[in-house]
């Protein structure tokens, strides 16, 4: 099975290839680089989605307290963090704004999926706060919702933009507006995938056998593929995607430009040992 979305790296199994970021790979270096950029007063804001029939979720306090103990490294802790209750929503977004206000963070760390990065980005704007959001999981097709000049202080991290500067993801690029148009945003998921297949294609090729424990082990053997979003190989222990990332915002034209990418894969550790 190749997985094809982030995750926080708390599972593993030898029958998953995980073909995008994990928490280390993907989080960590963008605070990282946010701080270098903007400070160490970091506060988290983020969303817990787990009720009672679903108690595990990729919105929940795991990447909270992962980057707890990263933030350890520095020294440092957050000097605020609110996590958003679906069922609270609103009174927890109010709490959010009225904290950020009253810590002045130098920017909030946001690992928040759906929608609600929606209801995030017009409850700040609203609130005239223009503290920079580094976004983790900010979907750009929800710009069918926003406008632009609410994101303007705004950062956010993925495995792929589509302003990679690489033959490749030109040619990608391409082939997706020559049948969706030039304005349909493409997702790191998807890119994602597209990977996943050219994973498997090549460790067919490696196994000559379509047989999957041949395959399996192809997978296991350091193969290296060009894709969009770069080069990419997955670490043999773990099955994990080695990938690089970028650090993006908007410019006064309103077009995405470069903060940070990194000069090469990043190594993925689910189950960081920051902690037993």
């Amino acid at each position: 099975f190749f997985y094809s979305l982030n995750n926080v790296g708390m599972q593993s199994s030898p029958n998953i290839i995980f073909c995008n970021s994990t928490i280390n790979n993907l989080i960590w270096p963008a605070i990282a680089q946010s701080m270098h950029l903007l400070g160490d007063k970091v506060f988290f804001l983020g969303r817990d989605s787990r009720t009672a029939t679903k108690k595990h979720s990729y919105d929940s306090t795991v990447p909270f307290d992962v980057i707890k103990e990263y933030l350890k490294i520095f020294n440092t802790d957050f000097i605020g963090s609110v996590l958003l209750r679906d069922q609270h929503m609103k009174e927890d977004l109010a709490k959010a704004v009225e904290e950020i206000k009253k810590t002045n963070p130098s920017f909030v760390i946001c690992p928040s999926t759906g929608l609600t990065n929606v209801d995030i980005v017009n409850a700040l704007h609203e609130a005239n706060i223009v503290t920079p959001v580094v976004w983790t999981r900010f979907e750009f097709s929800h710009l069918a919702f926003l406008e632009k000049k609410k994101l303007k202080t705004h950062l956010f991290t993925n495995s792929y933009t589509r302003a990679i500067n690489t033959p490749i993801n030109k040619n990608f690029i391409n082939d997706i507006s020559s049948k969706l148009g030039f304005s349909q945003a493409i997702s790191t998921h998807e890119v994602s995938a597209l990977s996943a297949l050219q994973l498997w294609s090549a460790a067919v090729e490696r196994a000559n056998s379509f047989d999957t424990d041949k395959v399996r082990i192809a997978l296991q053997d350091n193969i290296l593929i060009d894709t969009p979003q770069g080069p990419l190989t997955l670490e043999p222990s773990t099955l994990y995607a080695r990938k690089k990332v970028v650090l993006v915002k908007y410019n006064d034209f309103g077009v995405l430009e470069f903060l940070w990418y990194s000069p090469y894969p990043l190594y993925p550790e689910p189950y960081p040992n920051i902690r037993p």
